[in-house]
């Protein structure tokens, strides 16, 4: 029903060639929710989301007290560390085309 609807006026629009800018695309590449995506498996995916960043921050959290307990006196150290490392995995996510990068 409507999810056919929304591909049908999609494709329509990529099809039309008039000249008009596509505005059902963000500044990334990525298409816009439309309210036949709210429905079904989006919001429990985003629950999954939510629960897993929430006991990552956690584990993170323990160790990152751990390691400041055992070098009390480089906390710069640890950011700075765990800064690199995170840019550094963007840096190789960006270079693999895993995640889109700027424009």
């Amino acid at each position: 029903g409507a999810c056919a609807a929304a591909v049908a006026a999609g494709v329509w629009r990529s099809r039309r060639g008039t000249g008009h800018r596509d505005t059902s695309r963000n500044t990334m590449g990525a298409t816009k929710a439309s309210a036949s995506d709210a429905e079904g498996v989006a919001p429990l995916a985003g629950i999954w989301l939510a629960l897993a960043l929430y006991i990552s921050n956690v584990g993170f959290n323990v160790m990152n007290k751990q390691v400041l307990t055992v070098l009390p006196v480089c906390p710069l150290l640890n950011t700075s560390l765990h800064f690199g490392v995170g840019s550094l995995i963007s840096l190789m996510a960006w270079k693999a085309r895993l995640q889109p990068g700027f424009e």
